[in-house]
C-alpha cells in the first residue's frame, strides 16, 4: 500500500506530457483507486521484442525519439525531487500517438 500511495502522490505532483495523467483518486476502507489515462497500445518491452516486430528492428531514429522523451520525463521528475528506480522497458507505455 505504501508504494501505491507514493505513486498516487507522484502522479498528483508531476505535470509532464510523458507521464500518464492522474484524473481522479479515491479510497475505500481497503482499496485505493487511481483513475489514469488509458494507454491501450503497447509497452516498450513488447515493442522491442523480436517476436512482435513485423517491420524489423526498431529504427535508430525511433529509438532516439523514445530515449529523448524518457530523458525529459526523468528530468521533470528530478525537478520535483523524485527518483524513479524502476525504469525498464515494460514500465514505459507507448500511447496511441506513439509517445512514451
Amino acid at each position: 500500500m505504501r508504494y501505491v500511495k507514493t505513486e498516487w502522490h507522484v502522479l498528483a505532483k508531476v505535470d509532464c506530457p510523458f507521464i500518464v495523467k492522474l484524473r481522479y483518486a479515491f479510497q475505500t476502507e481497503k482499496k485505493l483507486f487511481l483513475i489514469i489515462d488509458f494507454c491501450p497500445e503497447v509497452d516498450l518491452e513488447t515493442l522491442l521484442s523480436s517476436s512482435t516486430r513485423r517491420e524489423g528492428p526498431l529504427s535508430e531514429d525511433r529509438a532516439k525519439f523514445y530515449i529523448a522523451e524518457m530523458v525529459l520525463t526523468i528530468r521533470e521528475m528530478h525537478k520535483n525531487n523524485i527518483i524513479y528506480r524502476d525504469l525498464k522497458p515494460d514500465s514505459v507505455v507507448i500511447d496511441n500517438d506513439g509517445h512514451v
